[in-house]
This record gives C-alpha cells, sequence and structure tokens, in this order.
C-alpha cells in the first residue's frame, strides 16, 4: 500500500461502516424526500430538466467562489478585501441551492455505506459554510485576522468535503450513469424464444453479459437496458403504462420507444437495444454509440 492511500482508505473506510452516519443519513434523506417528493421539485433538483446532474455543476460555483476569495485573502493585500468579501458572499449565497441538491442526490443512495459516507460529506460541507458564514460576520466587523483565520480553516473543510465527494463520485460511482459503461452487442444475439414472453409482462434475460429488461406487446418487443441509469433499480420489477416503464427504486420513468426519461429523477435516457425475431428467437444488437445520448 502506497504512504498516501495508507491513511485515507483506513479513514474512508471508518466513515463508511459508522452506523451513526448511517441512521442520520437515513433519518435526513426520509424527513428530505416527506418534504420534496417525487414531483417537479424533486425533477429540478436532480437535474431531469436538463438531462444533467445540477449537484456537480453548482458546487464549481460554491468552491470557485470560496477558493478565490481565500487566495486574495492571502495574496491580495488591503486593495483586494473588498473582492474577497463579495466573494465570500457569493459563494454563501451559492451554497443553499448546492446544497439542496446535494441532500436530493444523498435521498437516492440506497446503499448504506455509500449513505454513511454521502453523510459526512454533507456534514463537511456545513461545517464549510458555518466557517464562511462566520468568516463573513468577521470581515463586516472589521475583524479581518479573524476572517482571514476563519476562511483559512473554512477552506481546509472545504478540501476535506470535496475529497469525500470526489470518492463518492469516483471510485464508488454515485450519480455516474449505471449503464455507462456497459458495452454495446456488437451483433445480433439470441435472447430468448419468442413464446417464453408472455405478452405484457416484462422479463429479465442475461445476454452476452448484459442484463436486459425485455417486455413483449403483440408481436412487437421492447428491449431495454434493466438496471436503472440513475441507481441501477432493476426495471423489470418496476410499473408499466402505455408509453413507460416505471423504476421501482426512485420511480424515474422511461419511454419503453426510445429510452427517453419521461420522469425523473433520472437525468440520462434508458439504452434501448434494437430487436428481431429469428426463426422463433428474439435477437437482440446495440445499443450503437450513435443512439447513446
Amino acid at each position: 500500500m502506497d504512504p498516501i492511500s495508507s491513511w485515507t482508505d483506513p479513514a474512508i473506510r471508518a466513515l463508511e461502516r459508522s452506523d451513526g452516519l448511517n441512521a442520520m443519513g437515513k433519518w435526513v434523506s426520509n424527513t428530505f424526500h416527506r418534504l420534496v417528493g417525487t414531483g417537479r421539485a424533486k425533477e429540478a433538483l436532480a437535474g431531469t430538466w436538463m438531462a444533467h446532474p445540477a449537484h456537480p455543476m453548482l458546487t464549481d460555483v460554491t468552491i470557485g467562489a470560496w477558493t478565490s476569495a481565500a487566495i486574495l485573502d492571502v495574496l491580495g493585500g488591503e486593495r483586494a478585501r473588498p473582492g474577497a468579501d463579495f466573494l465570500a458572499g457569493i459563494g454563501i449565497l451559492s451554497a443553499v441551492p448546492t446544497a439542496l441538491t446535494g441532500l436530493s442526490d444523498l435521498t437516492d443512495i440506497v446503499d448504506p455505506e455509500e449513505r454513511s459516507l454521502g453523510t459526512a460529506h454533507a456534514l463537511a460541507n456545513v461545517g464549510t459554510l458555518a466557517l464562511w458564514s462566520l468568516s463573513y460576520v468577521a470581515r463586516k466587523a472589521g475583524s479581518r485576522r479573524a476572517a482571514i483565520g476563519l476562511s483559512m480553516a473554512a477552506s481546509a473543510v472545504m478540501t476535506g468535503a470535496g475529497f469525500l465527494g470526489g470518492h463518492l463520485s469516483f471510485r464508488k460511482g454515485v450519480g455516474v450513469d449505471q449503464t455507462a459503461f456497459d458495452p454495446p452487442i456488437e451483433d445480433w444475439t439470441a435472447a430468448i424464444a419468442m413464446d417464453e414472453l408472455k405478452d405484457g409482462q416484462p422479463r429479465r434475460v442475461m445476454v452476452a453479459g448484459r442484463n436486459l429488461f425485455l417486455l413483449r406487446r403483440g408481436e412487437r418487443v421492447h428491449a431495454l437496458a434493466n438496471r436503472c441509469t440513475h441507481r441501477g433499480g432493476p426495471l423489470h420489477k418496476g410499473s408499466l403504462d402505455d408509453d413507460g416503464v416505471t423504476c421501482p427504486w426512485h420511480l424515474s420513468t422511461f419511454r419503453l420507444e426510445d429510452g427517453s426519461v419521461l420522469r425523473g429523477p433520472a437525468t440520462a435516457p434508458q439504452p434501448t437495444y434494437r430487436v428481431r425475431i429469428s426463426e422463433g428467437q428474439v435477437e437482440v444488437r446495440g445499443p450503437d454509440r450513435d443512439d447513446l445520448r
């Protein structure tokens, strides 16, 4: 084990295994879900409306403003004080929508260890906001030395929070399209016999190592990736309507025809596969790279 991961990995594991953090995260998630629900507010916070997660985009604004303020505090001198104060305020204001979108994402986490780590990330961000708020108050009161000291402490906590957030995304894959790394089925491949598909009843099948959702309606068969792009929920256990299938975990709905998102919180469409019937066998192919939107 290298010198860096020799202390970072055990620290991360300790956070992941914390029953207290998991319990707190579950309580916060349940409370937030009761307040926000699954309607348009949830879709707005998730980023469904722009087909892109909202939280990562907003964190850039908050982190950028506070980082710039801290740099001006240290290197800018007296002439840079108004700019540093303004940026500190911008960071505080932008932290509100950033926190709300982050809470929305935390609510969608189903794995206990990931929830514990997400809760630690959230707590670190709350601490960062509190320190920057105190720094802003000190600036307005004319206590420059205290303001800079608080901004340095806030920057340290913010760095830790960013580390945890990066670990969630890049090591745990939280928030990543759950089908992003599924390779396409290059050639027509038999999935199941047509007469084994009951009309209107979803079926999960494994084809060339891919987890697929199949639905027969008359002589038409729809084929989609079975793992929901949002958090990997099993679509074959979801509910159906005329046009779409709804994931049982977070109620994202995808159009059967093309996999497009009909209702969030999913932001990425569900990959769809081409289907043909050959000698009584349902064969699938794709999705082609041009089909991956």
